[in-house]
Protein backbone atom coordinates (compact mmCIF):
# COMPACT_ATOMS: atom_id res chain seq x y z
CA UNK A 1 0.00 0.00 0.00
CA UNK A 2 1.57 3.50 -0.78
CA UNK A 3 1.87 5.95 1.33
CA UNK A 4 -0.35 9.28 0.75
CA UNK A 5 0.33 10.62 -2.08
CA UNK A 6 2.71 13.93 -1.92
CA UNK A 7 2.20 15.94 -5.21
CA UNK A 8 -0.46 15.02 -7.51
CA UNK A 9 -0.91 17.08 -10.79
CA UNK A 10 -4.40 16.22 -12.43
CA UNK A 11 -6.36 17.35 -15.40
CA UNK A 12 -9.65 15.80 -15.05
CA UNK A 13 -13.47 17.06 -16.54
CA UNK A 14 -15.58 18.14 -14.30
CA UNK A 15 -14.40 16.21 -11.55
CA UNK A 16 -13.69 17.93 -7.86
CA UNK A 17 -11.63 17.15 -5.32
CA UNK A 18 -11.58 17.60 -1.43
CA UNK A 19 -14.80 20.00 -2.51
CA UNK A 20 -12.07 22.01 -4.95
CA UNK A 21 -13.41 21.95 -8.79
CA UNK A 22 -11.03 21.00 -11.71
CA UNK A 23 -11.91 21.82 -15.02
CA UNK A 24 -10.54 20.25 -18.11
CA UNK A 25 -8.28 23.49 -18.65
CA UNK A 26 -6.78 23.27 -14.76
CA UNK A 27 -4.41 21.15 -13.37
CA UNK A 28 -4.58 20.94 -9.24
CA UNK A 29 -1.61 19.94 -6.98
CA UNK A 30 -2.72 18.93 -3.77
CA UNK A 31 -0.23 18.25 -0.51
CA UNK A 32 -2.30 15.69 0.19
CA UNK A 33 -4.79 13.73 -1.87
CA UNK A 34 -5.84 10.17 -0.81
CA UNK A 35 -4.80 7.59 -3.00
CA UNK A 36 -8.47 6.22 -2.30
CA UNK A 37 -10.16 9.32 -4.24
CA UNK A 38 -7.52 8.57 -7.07
CA UNK A 39 -8.78 4.82 -7.12
CA UNK A 40 -12.75 6.21 -7.51
CA UNK A 41 -11.27 8.91 -9.93
CA UNK A 42 -10.12 5.66 -11.93
CA UNK A 43 -13.55 4.22 -11.70
CA UNK A 44 -15.08 6.71 -12.90
CA UNK A 45 -12.99 7.59 -15.98
CA UNK A 46 -12.21 3.91 -16.85
CA UNK A 47 -14.74 2.00 -15.92
CA UNK A 48 -14.48 -1.47 -13.82
CA UNK A 49 -11.98 -2.72 -16.45
CA UNK A 50 -9.38 -0.74 -15.28
CA UNK A 51 -9.49 -3.20 -11.89
CA UNK A 52 -11.25 -6.86 -12.84
CA UNK A 53 -12.13 -8.29 -16.04
CA UNK A 54 -14.61 -11.66 -16.83
CA UNK A 55 -15.17 -13.04 -20.15
CA UNK A 56 -14.94 -15.86 -22.85
CA UNK A 57 -13.03 -14.58 -25.82
CA UNK A 58 -12.23 -16.46 -28.70
CA UNK A 59 -9.64 -18.76 -28.88
CA UNK A 60 -6.44 -18.29 -29.98
CA UNK A 61 -4.25 -20.99 -29.13
CA UNK A 62 -4.66 -24.08 -31.53
CA UNK A 63 -6.60 -27.72 -29.93
CA UNK A 64 -9.07 -25.50 -28.03
CA UNK A 65 -12.22 -24.31 -28.17
CA UNK A 66 -12.73 -22.33 -25.35
CA UNK A 67 -11.40 -19.13 -23.73
CA UNK A 68 -12.02 -17.60 -20.54
CA UNK A 69 -9.96 -14.43 -19.57
CA UNK A 70 -10.05 -13.25 -15.56
CA UNK A 71 -7.97 -10.07 -14.79
CA UNK A 72 -8.55 -9.21 -11.13
CA UNK A 73 -5.67 -6.73 -10.14
CA UNK A 74 -2.77 -7.39 -11.98
CA UNK A 75 -3.19 -11.27 -11.73
CA UNK A 76 -4.29 -12.66 -15.36
CA UNK A 77 -5.77 -16.27 -15.72
CA UNK A 78 -6.35 -17.38 -19.24
CA UNK A 79 -8.26 -20.94 -19.14
CA UNK A 80 -8.14 -22.62 -22.76
CA UNK A 81 -10.51 -25.94 -22.53
CA UNK A 82 -12.47 -27.99 -24.26
CA UNK A 83 -15.84 -29.85 -22.94
CA UNK A 84 -15.61 -33.88 -23.21
CA UNK A 85 -18.73 -36.43 -23.95
CA UNK A 86 -18.91 -36.69 -20.62
CA UNK A 87 -19.37 -33.21 -19.68
CA UNK A 88 -15.73 -33.13 -18.60
CA UNK A 89 -13.48 -29.61 -18.84
CA UNK A 90 -10.09 -30.85 -19.94
CA UNK A 91 -6.92 -27.73 -20.87
CA UNK A 92 -4.82 -25.79 -19.26
CA UNK A 93 -4.72 -22.44 -17.34
CA UNK A 94 -1.81 -19.66 -18.16
CA UNK A 95 -1.22 -18.01 -14.84
CA UNK A 96 2.23 -15.98 -13.99
CA UNK A 97 3.34 -17.38 -17.44
CA UNK A 98 3.22 -20.56 -15.81
CA UNK A 99 0.92 -23.11 -17.70
CA UNK A 100 -1.24 -25.75 -15.16
CA UNK A 101 -2.71 -28.42 -16.43
CA UNK A 102 -6.64 -28.73 -15.75
CA UNK A 103 -7.92 -31.95 -13.98
CA UNK A 104 -11.30 -33.45 -15.23
CA UNK A 105 -12.16 -35.29 -11.99
CA UNK A 106 -10.50 -32.54 -9.67
CA UNK A 107 -12.31 -31.28 -6.87
CA UNK A 108 -12.58 -27.74 -5.83
CA UNK A 109 -12.52 -26.28 -1.75
CA UNK A 110 -15.26 -27.02 -0.48
CA UNK A 111 -15.54 -23.57 0.33
CA UNK A 112 -15.42 -21.98 -2.90
CA UNK A 113 -18.19 -24.59 -4.17
CA UNK A 114 -21.07 -23.50 -6.14
CA UNK A 115 -24.53 -22.87 -4.96
CA UNK A 116 -27.81 -24.42 -5.87
CA UNK A 117 -29.04 -21.55 -7.40
CA UNK A 118 -25.75 -20.90 -9.59
CA UNK A 119 -24.85 -22.07 -12.92
CA UNK A 120 -21.18 -22.73 -12.69
CA UNK A 121 -17.99 -23.42 -14.28
CA UNK A 122 -15.21 -25.32 -11.55
CA UNK A 123 -11.66 -25.80 -12.97
CA UNK A 124 -8.50 -27.59 -11.21
CA UNK A 125 -5.09 -27.39 -12.40
CA UNK A 126 -2.16 -28.57 -11.80
CA UNK A 127 1.56 -27.19 -11.96
CA UNK A 128 3.96 -30.39 -9.94
CA UNK A 129 3.07 -29.08 -6.26
CA UNK A 130 1.37 -25.63 -7.30
CA UNK A 131 -2.04 -25.47 -8.11
CA UNK A 132 -4.82 -23.00 -9.16
CA UNK A 133 -8.63 -23.70 -8.33
CA UNK A 134 -11.25 -21.17 -10.43
CA UNK A 135 -15.09 -21.39 -10.05
CA UNK A 136 -16.79 -19.12 -12.04
CA UNK A 137 -20.55 -18.53 -11.26
CA UNK A 138 -23.08 -16.55 -12.00
CA UNK A 139 -26.89 -16.12 -10.46
CA UNK A 140 -29.34 -14.53 -12.98
CA UNK A 141 -32.04 -14.14 -9.97
CA UNK A 142 -29.56 -11.86 -8.30
CA UNK A 143 -27.75 -10.28 -10.87
CA UNK A 144 -24.88 -11.60 -10.12
CA UNK A 145 -21.21 -12.90 -11.60
CA UNK A 146 -19.00 -14.19 -9.16
CA UNK A 147 -15.07 -15.52 -9.27
CA UNK A 148 -13.31 -16.94 -6.65
CA UNK A 149 -9.67 -18.36 -6.88
CA UNK A 150 -7.32 -20.16 -5.09
CA UNK A 151 -3.53 -20.22 -5.88
CA UNK A 152 -1.39 -22.28 -3.96
CA UNK A 153 2.47 -21.56 -5.10
CA UNK A 154 5.67 -23.08 -3.03
CA UNK A 155 3.09 -24.21 -0.29
CA UNK A 156 1.66 -20.55 -0.17
CA UNK A 157 -2.37 -20.13 -0.42
CA UNK A 158 -3.73 -17.53 -1.62
CA UNK A 159 -7.59 -17.21 -2.18
CA UNK A 160 -9.52 -13.93 -4.10
CA UNK A 161 -13.04 -13.23 -4.35
CA UNK A 162 -13.99 -11.19 -7.27
CA UNK A 163 -18.37 -10.35 -7.15
CA UNK A 164 -20.15 -7.99 -10.33
CA UNK A 165 -23.72 -6.96 -9.12
CA UNK A 166 -25.35 -5.65 -12.51
CA UNK A 167 -29.17 -4.51 -11.40
CA UNK A 168 -31.46 -1.26 -12.74
CA UNK A 169 -29.91 1.42 -11.33
CA UNK A 170 -26.62 0.19 -10.06
CA UNK A 171 -23.61 -1.42 -10.40
CA UNK A 172 -21.42 -2.91 -7.69
CA UNK A 173 -17.28 -4.37 -8.18
CA UNK A 174 -16.19 -6.24 -5.27
CA UNK A 175 -12.91 -7.56 -4.55
CA UNK A 176 -11.79 -9.39 -1.65
CA UNK A 177 -8.35 -11.03 -0.16
CA UNK A 178 -7.57 -12.32 3.26
CA UNK A 179 -8.58 -9.49 5.24
CA UNK A 180 -9.23 -6.55 2.81
CA UNK A 181 -12.02 -5.92 0.74
CA UNK A 182 -12.63 -3.19 -1.99
CA UNK A 183 -15.79 -2.37 -3.44
CA UNK A 184 -16.77 0.13 -6.09
CA UNK A 185 -20.58 1.51 -6.29
CA UNK A 186 -22.07 3.41 -8.78
CA UNK A 187 -25.72 4.26 -7.88
CA UNK A 188 -28.49 6.21 -10.44
CA UNK A 189 -30.35 8.73 -8.39
CA UNK A 190 -32.92 11.27 -9.94
CA UNK A 191 -31.25 10.64 -13.13
CA UNK A 192 -27.40 11.47 -11.54
CA UNK A 193 -24.88 8.71 -10.91
CA UNK A 194 -23.46 8.56 -7.31
CA UNK A 195 -20.01 6.71 -7.13
CA UNK A 196 -18.45 5.17 -3.67
CA UNK A 197 -15.62 3.24 -2.81
CA UNK A 198 -15.19 1.68 0.62
CA UNK A 199 -12.45 -0.03 1.31
CA UNK A 200 -11.93 -2.47 4.02
CA UNK A 201 -9.05 -4.18 6.45
CA UNK A 202 -9.71 -5.53 9.42
CA UNK A 203 -11.70 -3.45 11.39
CA UNK A 204 -10.65 -0.31 9.86
CA UNK A 205 -12.78 1.28 6.69
CA UNK A 206 -12.47 3.98 4.80
CA UNK A 207 -15.10 5.03 2.36
CA UNK A 208 -15.27 8.12 -0.38
CA UNK A 209 -18.47 9.13 -2.07
CA UNK A 210 -18.54 10.97 -5.74
CA UNK A 211 -21.39 13.35 -5.67
CA UNK A 212 -22.92 15.19 -8.51
CA UNK A 213 -23.04 19.08 -8.08
CA UNK A 214 -24.13 21.53 -11.01
CA UNK A 215 -22.49 24.84 -10.61
CA UNK A 216 -24.52 28.44 -11.40
CA UNK A 217 -23.34 27.87 -15.10
CA UNK A 218 -25.06 24.53 -15.66
CA UNK A 219 -21.88 22.64 -15.69
CA UNK A 220 -21.78 19.30 -13.65
CA UNK A 221 -18.86 18.37 -11.90
CA UNK A 222 -17.83 15.86 -8.98
CA UNK A 223 -17.48 16.61 -4.80
CA UNK A 224 -15.31 14.31 -3.58
CA UNK A 225 -15.45 13.38 0.55
CA UNK A 226 -13.85 11.17 2.71
CA UNK A 227 -14.46 9.29 5.92
CA UNK A 228 -12.18 7.16 7.87
CA UNK A 229 -13.28 4.79 10.81
CA UNK A 230 -10.71 2.91 12.58
CA UNK A 231 -11.25 2.30 16.10
CA UNK A 232 -7.42 3.67 16.75
CA UNK A 233 -7.75 6.97 14.86
CA UNK A 234 -11.58 7.73 15.19
CA UNK A 235 -12.67 9.92 12.16
CA UNK A 236 -9.46 11.66 11.45
CA UNK A 237 -7.19 10.68 8.91
CA UNK A 238 -4.16 8.01 9.76
CA UNK A 239 -0.51 8.76 8.94
CA UNK A 240 -0.82 5.94 6.62
CA UNK A 241 -4.34 4.93 6.14
CA UNK A 242 -5.52 1.52 4.71
CA UNK A 243 -3.22 -1.62 4.48
CA UNK A 244 -0.98 -2.50 7.13
CA UNK A 245 3.13 -2.88 6.82
CA UNK A 246 2.49 -6.99 7.56
CA UNK A 247 -0.44 -6.78 4.77
CA UNK A 248 0.10 -8.46 1.43
CA UNK A 249 -3.34 -8.53 -0.04
CA UNK A 250 -5.27 -6.25 -2.16
CA UNK A 251 -1.94 -4.54 -4.01
CA UNK A 252 -3.77 -1.29 -4.78
CA UNK A 253 -0.73 0.60 -5.53
CA UNK A 254 -0.70 -1.59 -8.65
CA UNK A 255 -3.88 -0.35 -9.69
CA UNK A 256 -2.87 3.06 -9.36
CA UNK A 257 0.07 2.71 -11.63
CA UNK A 258 -2.74 0.51 -14.09
CA UNK A 259 -5.29 3.37 -13.94
CA UNK A 260 -5.88 1.91 -16.96
CA UNK A 261 -18.51 -18.42 -2.27
CA UNK A 262 -23.71 -28.08 -1.52
CA UNK A 263 -20.81 -29.87 -2.63
CA UNK A 264 -17.62 -29.69 -5.12
CA UNK A 265 -18.54 -29.62 -8.84
CA UNK A 266 -16.89 -30.13 -11.62
CA UNK A 267 -19.66 -31.71 -13.92
CA UNK A 268 -19.49 -29.38 -17.52
CA UNK A 269 -22.47 -30.66 -19.08
CA UNK A 270 -25.34 -28.12 -19.29
CA UNK A 271 -23.62 -25.84 -17.40
CA UNK A 272 -21.02 -25.39 -20.08
CA UNK A 273 -23.73 -25.06 -22.38
CA UNK A 274 -25.20 -22.39 -20.60
CA UNK A 275 -22.08 -20.53 -20.05
CA UNK A 276 -21.81 -20.27 -23.25
CA UNK A 277 -24.92 -20.33 -24.98
CA UNK A 278 -24.43 -16.53 -25.56
CA UNK A 279 -20.98 -16.43 -26.74
CA UNK A 280 -21.27 -17.16 -30.25
CA UNK A 281 -23.82 -14.05 -30.02
CA UNK A 282 -21.29 -12.09 -29.18
CA UNK A 283 -22.74 -12.19 -25.46
CA UNK A 284 -20.59 -13.91 -23.91
CA UNK A 285 -18.80 -11.40 -21.69
CA UNK A 286 -19.34 -10.53 -17.92
CA UNK A 287 -17.42 -7.78 -17.19
CA UNK A 288 -19.18 -4.63 -16.23
CA UNK A 289 -18.66 -1.11 -16.61
CA UNK A 290 -18.49 1.47 -14.14
CA UNK A 291 -20.04 3.69 -16.12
Amino acid sequence: MKKLIAVVGIMVLGLSLNGVKVNAEDSLETEEQSEYVTLLETFIESGAEAFAFVGFEESDLEGYEFKLVISIEEALYEVYYNVDDLGQAEGIIIFDNVEYTIQPNGEADPAHAPLNDESALVFVAVNGEDSIQIVYTTCEDLFTTSVKTQVTVAGEVTNTHLSIKEDEGEYRLRISEKSEMLEFKAVTEDEAIIYTLTYRNGPESIIVTATPVTDEEGNMYYEFSEIIKTPSYGTGRPENPGKSEESNGLKLGHMMQNKGESEGQNEFKGQSEQAHGNENNGQGNSNGKGK
